[in-house]
């Protein structure tokens, strides 16, 4: 008997060879709506994996919760489990079925229960971790460990903890009671197919210190140091936070852009702060488009043509052109240009 077996032996199906080991052929990944966001995660653009921990955190009105919806579709798709913890009570049914979200088949966990007096009470970091680890406990009692599985905290910063509703405890800060929790739920992340996304918000950092980050994200460090990818959302005023259409001519004095320029949806900026299935740092644009054939949705596409120019994917000396081998495009041909050369997706 070999020393790996000996191992195993003792301590059962925690020992393994490094060629046992999980890798990406073993992970689920869930489509974000976004091919630019997908593959800033994962050069192979396969977008959010099983087996992991992803965070998206920033500003109010940044598109976390519309990527995470995307996600919980596209388990669907894949014939997996969607599961939304409605933290927030902002799940809109409509919306979600006009992104394509099966409704009967979508599980969530409202943001009010009833405790043992009748007494109507929100849920907390302990409430969240319950119906997280009973969730997976029954899909996999029912279904085995290899069925896909996304589940969406929406989100950690409006989660109440048990202090907050107890005006005797202290309200010190909650952070170690995050970290504690996120330490108990992963070991169930890795071991199942299962996608976990934390949608955080972020808030002001009041200090003196010069070196401090101006914003910071609820629950502290245990989140970001559990997180197998971290992904920040910004947000943009001006020109750079909007996708703009044609000129009305017919435009009023009163409307919000005095130019006349139509806005046909906002443009959502994101970051890859932390990644463990592919390079850091990336970043990049994606268009929520406010109406394509009658609902908002995503445009699949968009930013990709920035990204592939600052990554340099793709040659762009000649000044207005894109050229990729001997072929030119110019800069608006996207669609073209990725017909033609598949192997740039």
């Amino acid at each position: 008997m070999g020393l790996k077996e000996s191992l195993a032996k003792k301590y059962g199906n925690s020992v393994s060879s490094g060629a046992e080991a999980k890798d990406y052929d073993d992970m689920i990944w869930f489509n974000t709506g976004s091919h630019t966001l997908n593959k800033a995660i994962n050069p192979l653009g396969r977008g959010i994996p099983t087996r992991c921990i992803t965070e998206f955190f920033g500003d109010y009105a940044t598109g976390k919760t519309l990527l995470s919806t995307y996600c919980l579709k596209d388990a669907q798709a894949k014939d997996g489990i969607a599961v939304l913890v409605d933290v927030e009570g902002s799940f809109n049914k409509e919306f979600a079925k006009s992104l394509g979200i099966n409704l009967d088949e979508l599980i969530v966990f409202a943001p009010t229960e009833s405790d043992k007096k009748g007494n109507i009470v929100p849920l907390t970091y302990n409430t969240v971790e319950d119906r997280i680890n009973d969730a997976i406990d029954l899909i996999r009692q029912e279904y085995g460990d290899d069925k896909p599985i996304c589940i969406v905290w929406d989100s950690l910063a409006a989660t109440n903890s048990e202090r907050d509703l107890d005006e005797t405890k202290d309200r010190g800060s909650n952070a170690k009671e995050v970290k504690f929790i996120i330490k108990r739920i992963r070991p169930k992340i890795n071991a199942t197919n299962t996608a976990l996304i934390i949608i955080n918000q972020v808030y002001d950092n009041i200090t003196t210190m010069p070196t401090a980050e101006p914003l910071k994200a609820t629950g502290g460090r245990g989140v970001a140091f559990h997180s197998n990818i971290r992904v920040s959302f910004l947000q943009k005023k001006g020109k750079k936070g909007k996708v703009e259409g044609s000129k009305d001519d017919d435009a009023d004095d009163d409307t919000d852009d005095k130019s006349g320029t139509i806005i046909n949806g906002v443009r959502l900026h994101f970051f890859i702060d932390k990644n463990r299935v592919g390079p850091p740092f990336k970043k990049g644009t994606v268009d929520f488009l406010f109406d394509i054939d009658g609902s908002p949705q995503l445009d699949y596409y968009s930013g990709y043509m920035e990204y592939m120019i600052a990554n340099e994917m793709v040659d762009t000396k000649t000044k207005g052109w894109i050229k990729v081998g001997e072929d030119s495009y110019r800069k608006g041909e996207l669609d073209r240009l990725l017909q033609e050369h598949p192997e740039l997706l």
